[in-house]
């Protein structure tokens, strides 16, 4: 468990799978993130996706999951990895949860890790996604056009990188 200011990063378990799949239903996290981002569906039912990566669910000072914060794609004899980054409680978006577990989850990396390269694709119109990131020490470094496809919608995808020096 990684201990922050006002939230907990833990684990993600399979008891957490419902709690996360009702995210599904909320529109804001369907337009940003994508349904069933990290549940895969399996011949067995939901299970976490976890290839190749960390998953922690994200805790509020009372306990409550409020989202999670992945490391995914890692390849460790390149250092690298891709963040993602999900408040699916709407209630706890714009308070800084976020941000707080970005924070805390890229100090457990320099400390308990080699990871050196982090990067993350965030869609260019999520305005309030990239403040966070750009809070958080991350840098824009390309916009790859039409990067991604939304139903018949091309949508611009802005490529960040967190500078050297603050992993």
């Amino acid at each position: 468990m990684i201990r922050g200011r006002r939230i907990l990063l833990r684990p993600l378990s399979t008891r957490d799978l419902a709690e996360i799949s009702s995210w599904d239903d909320d529109e804001e996290v369907v337009r940003w993130v994508g349904k069933g981002g990290l549940v895969a569906m399996g011949e067995d039912g939901p299970h976490l996706a976890t290839n190749r990566c960390f998953i922690y669910g994200i805790e509020n000072e009372k306990g409550l999951l409020i989202g999670y914060i992945a490391l995914i794609d890692i390849i460790w004899r390149r250092a690298t990895a891709e963040l993602r980054v999900c408040i699916g409680k709407a209630a706890f978006r714009n308070k800084g949860y976020g941000t707080e577990a970005i924070r805390t989850f890229l100090e457990f990396l320099k400390t308990s890790t080699t990871i050196s390269q982090v990067y993350l694709r965030v869609y260019r119109e999520n305005e309030r996604a990239i403040r966070c990131y750009e809070k958080c020490g991350f840098k824009k470094r390309a916009v790859l056009r039409a990067g991604s496809r939304e139903s018949e919608e091309f949508k611009d995808l802005v490529l960040m990188e967190l500078c050297p020096n603050v992993v």
